[in-house]
């Protein structure tokens, strides 16, 4: 798996960051209501709604969104997708989910400046555990490509894409964020 090198002063890659991040976030809501930041925007929150009602996903089965922060793509699901349809709380405390969304945790686990091999084969390895047989792993990242990611995530196979804008600069073409639809490979099931 490739290396990153983060410098020792990356602050994305640290717990404490984050604890003090949320909190003011927290913060903020009580005091104004300002819901905080829609990481990977309001755009990609939409491409995710999309992918849902585009694939058929049952709206029964369970959904994780790893790294929540301020849970705004499980509400977005909720009022966009899901409706009326939620039961209850208990459907989302589940051993397993069809549905593993991450919106930059990845990506947060790979800038950690201590031990970030083991961190990120105990991240895949989480990933492997609550993911059903046939359900779903949505990965959005900043900081990897798309043959990047499959090369980490070699226990998966790519399943689908989400489209999202390309941007071109000094004759190059590419994209700021990678969206992969990924499945586990059968026998790589780990229990």
């Amino acid at each position: 798996m490739e290396e990153l090198s983060p410098s020792s002063s990356c602050e994305l890659g640290r717990r404490e960051y984050w604890n003090e991040f949320y909190t003011t976030e927290l913060e903020n809501f009580e005091d104004y209501g300002d819901i905080g930041d829609i990481w990977f925007g309001k755009k990609n929150l939409a491409r995710i709604v999309e992918w849902f009602q585009n694939h058929g996903i049952d709206k029964c089965l369970p959904v994780l969104d790893v790294g929540c922060g301020n849970g705004m793509t499980l509400i977005c699901l909720v009022l966009d997708f899901l409706k009326e349809d939620v039961k209850s709380s208990s459907m989302f405390c589940k051993r397993e989910f069809h549905v593993i969304i991450d919106k930059g945790t990845y990506d947060a686990i790979c800038l950690d400046v201590e031990h970030a091999e083991k961190k990120r084969k105990q991240y895949i390895n989480q990933i492997l555990n609550l993911l059903s047989s046939n359900g779903y792993f949505l990965l959005f990242s900043c900081n990897w490509t798309k043959e990047e990611l499959l090369l980490h995530f070699k226990d998966f196979m790519l399943q689908d894409e989400i489209e999202v804008p390309s941007i071109g600069f000094g004759g190059k073409v590419g994209q700021t964020v990678t969206a992969l639809v990924m499945k586990k490979h059968v026998s790589k099931h780990i229990s």
